[in-house]
């Protein structure tokens, strides 16, 4: 009797699981056809891009690449992302319904959402339905579609809306695989209508990036543009103008987005900020209505606004309340800041502790070596032809009044460095270090940073970067995880010395006993680590090698000191888009420097604003013969950079002597952290 139940109990069971299982593989087929028959109804709006070229590429380097749009409307209107439309291309082709190739021109782009309108000169097109809704609901079930490949059906990922009003506001997030490959496709829902077009975008994305979420494929972190709000953005852009990003003219007080308390830090001359009447020590309360409770708010509400909008901002000044309507600008003109050609040194007692001023910018931080205060002054190290050189003052020499103000730290130092501007005359007070104490003054007047390499004297090189005569250097490799390996020429023992790094993207072919013999002096002398970076198929690096760049510089940065002011990139011609992407990239704060060897950044078409953002600095090394064109080409992107106020220097140099390339990078280097 006990068996008969027990096999009565087992055969209920049974025919509950499969009941169940059956459930569930009925389920999961309803749900397979309705993304089926939502993807059979979206795909023939999907087409595929062609990006041919860039117009700053040179002669004999053709390039190609892939991306996807979304046709909205049947006379041609095509939207995608900007991705690979950044610059202006060569060329750009559409496969419209039908497969069929025909040729398109960028209207314009819309850099704060990522937007690009293309309109097709020919061919058959069938405009996307769209959804109702501007923002899906957080759970349903979306699909991202893209083209690589000039198949019938498109590339499928599914997933869910994980959030909405991400990256300041703008955005759906998803959890559906994102990629170059799919970015300007659609994000469609279970009813083939689509919700929003795929954009690269990332969480810490300043707006302005170029290559910004590509690191976050595959991670469960996608972003779209809700459709509504990009078909307004496409009407935006018939009238061929590029939409950017406006700007205030202020400097907070805090870039942290938790910060309750943001204040204004500094007021640009001839900005929209200083026109309506903010000053330095107001406490911003409110931006358009909405109060302000912490910086990240403010953050959000100005890198979503386009140049031209008008935005109220409400501030605390003492007991005053004070509301102020501004248009924001498309870019400011800065004024050049004053040079001097100094280093800033450190007494000898001094450890370094890495503060720097709260209202610092990239180009005010305070120097890796600044050390606490000191009762004697500022010691600092003067570069050969400098306007502090031309004024008598010595190679060395300790600071310790700047106009009327004593100086006492690194930092005060700094501070008067942020307001000074060029061609202006100050007056400075200083020791000599050979023993004489009494103080003498010079008067010098502030320079725009040269346009040359400054020569850095042995004692200057001596008393800044204090190379170790004892240390021992050797070559090792590391594998790195799904990109590759890099191999690095550095001190066999990590020490607390400070170092500088060339990332040379150009060697990964080279034999590493040839690079090594043409730097080791040089690194020795400099404290400078040389990077190689090596892909899995050992191949020159191309753009597609970001993975393996980023993989490299994080490997040296978590193992040695770095001097990140002398965290350099340099680039030939393959890898020069590369090193463009990777320099103005706002998200990587550290890489801010960048030699191109008989070549030139791929800049062409970029906004000012974006060449600005990170205050780059950037050598150009003719190192041979280069074709007229080639001349031409390189002219054109050194005068985009000066004139977006990028600190620019061209120099020709020899592959070996007296001015080797090697040693003119590595004066470079310290010309780099010099006032």
């Amino acid at each position: 009797m006990r068996c008969c139940l027990n096999c009565k109990i087992l055969s209920c069971a049974f025919l509950t699981f499969a009941a169940t299982f059956a459930g569930a593989n009925s389920r999961a087929d309803e749900l397979s056809e309705t993304v089926r028959a939502a993807v059979a109804e979206v795909t023939p709006s999907v087409v595929r891009i062609r990006i041919i070229g860039s117009p700053d590429a040179g002669e004999l380097a053709v390039s190609s690449q892939v991306t996807t749009g979304v046709a909205i409307s049947d006379a041609g209107d095509v939207l995608t992302s900007v991705f690979g439309l950044t610059s202006t291309p060569a060329a750009v082709f559409v496969e419209d319904s039908r497969g069929e190739r025909v040729a398109a021109k960028i209207v314009a782009r819309d850099h704060v959402r990522k937007l690009a309108l293309l309109k097709c000169e020919a061919g058959t097109f069938q405009p996307a339905r769209i959804a109702d809704e501007r923002w899906p609901k957080v759970g349903e079930w979306s699909i991202a579609l893209g083209r690589l490949y000039p198949t019938p059906s498109a590339s499928v990922s599914v997933g869910i809306v994980s959030a909405t009003r991400r990256i300041h506001g703008l955005a759906i997030q998803t959890d559906a695989k994102i990629s170059p490959v799919n970015y300007g496709g659609p994000l469609v829902n279970l009813d083939g209508l689509v919700t929003g077009i795929l954009v690269p975008l990332s969480p810490s994305d300043s707006g302005d990036a170029i290559g910004a979420g590509v690191e976050w494929y595959d991670s469960g972190i996608g972003f779209a543009i809700p459709m509504a709000d990009a078909l307004e953005v496409a009407e935006s852009l018939r009238d061929g103008k590029d939409r950017v990003r406006g700007v205030i003219g202020i400097r907070p007080s805090t870039r942290n987005p938790l910060e309750t308390e943001v204040s204004v830090a500094l007021v640009l001359p001839k900005s929209p900020a200083e026109e309506a009447g903010l000053l330095k020590g107001d406490r911003i309360v409110a931006a358009n209505g909405q109060p302000v409770t912490r910086f990240g708010i403010f953050d959000s509400i100005t890198k979503s606004s386009y140049a031209g909008d008008q935005m109220k901002i409400t501030v605390k000044r003492g007991e005053q309340t004070i509301e102020s309507e501004l248009i924001l600008a498309a870019e400011i003109e800065r004024p050049v800041r004053g040079f001097l050609g100094i280093l800033i040194g450190q007494p000898d007692d001094a450890k370094p502790d890495g503060a720097k001023p709260e209202d610092a910018d990239a180009e005010d931080e305070a120097p890796d070596d600044a050390g606490p205060k000191s009762a004697s002054g500022v010691p600092v190290f003067v570069l050969e032809g400098s306007p502090a050189a031309m004024a008598g003052l010595p190679e060395s020499a300790v600071l310790t009044k700047w106009n009327d103000e004593g100086l006492d730290t690194p930092d005060t130092l700094l501070k008067q460095f942020q307001s000074a501007v060029a061609d202006t005359e100050i007056q400075l007070e200083y020791q000599t270090t050979d023993g004489n104490s009494e103080p003498q003054t010079a008067t010098i007047k502030l320079q725009p940073r040269p346009t040359q390499i400054l020569n850095a004297p042995e004692a200057v090189v001596a008393g800044i970067i204090k190379p170790s005569t004892t240390q021992k250097w050797q070559r090792t490799e590391k594998q790195l995880k799904d990109v590759g390996k890099v191999w690095i020429f550095a001190p066999q023992e990590k020490t607390d010395d400070k170092y500088g790094v060339i990332c040379l993207l150009s060697e990964s072919t080279a034999p590493a006993e040839a690079v090594m013999s043409r730097w080791e002096a040089t690194c020795r002398r400099h404290n400078l680590i040389i990077a190689v970076p090596v892909n899995s198929e050992q191949t020159e690096l191309t753009r597609e090698d970001e993975a393996l760049v980023l993989a490299t510089i994080g490997t040296f940065v978590r193992e040695y000191n770095i001097d990140s002011r002398r965290l350099i990139l340099a680039a030939e011609k393959p890898q020069a888009l590369l090193c463009s992407e990777l320099l103005l990239n706002p998200r990587l704060r550290q890489l801010r420097a960048a030699v191109f060897l008989d070549c030139w950044p791929q800049v062409s078409g970029l906004p000012r604003q974006l060449l600005a953002a990170k205050s780059p600095s950037v050598l150009f090394v003719d190192g041979g013969i280069q074709s007229r064109q080639a001349m031409a080409l390189r002219e054109q992107s050194f005068a985009a950079l000066k004139e977006a106020g990028v600190w620019t220097v061209a120099e020709a140099v020899a592959p070996s002597g007296e001015n080797k390339i090697e040693d003119r990078i590595a004066t470079w280097a310290l010309n780099i952290k010099a006032r």
